[in-house]
């Protein structure tokens, strides 16, 4: 027996549903903790006089 031949070279429709399901299951699963980091981590503004260069 022979293994079936594919013509069409990329990703069938199927495949590429299964791959944005696979990325919004990755963002749905990394979002809600990325944002409570952002959330609790302290505002530092880059014009804040202790964030300022020294200049000589």
């Amino acid at each position: 027996m022979t293994a079936p031949r594919h013509s069409s070279k990329g990703l069938s429709v199927i495949e590429i549903l299964i791959l944005l399901a696979l990325s919004a299951l990755l963002v749905g699963l990394a979002f809600p903790g990325w944002q409570r980091s952002r959330s609790t981590s302290p505002a530092s503004p880059a014009s804040s006089p202790s964030q300022a260069p020294a200049s000589s």
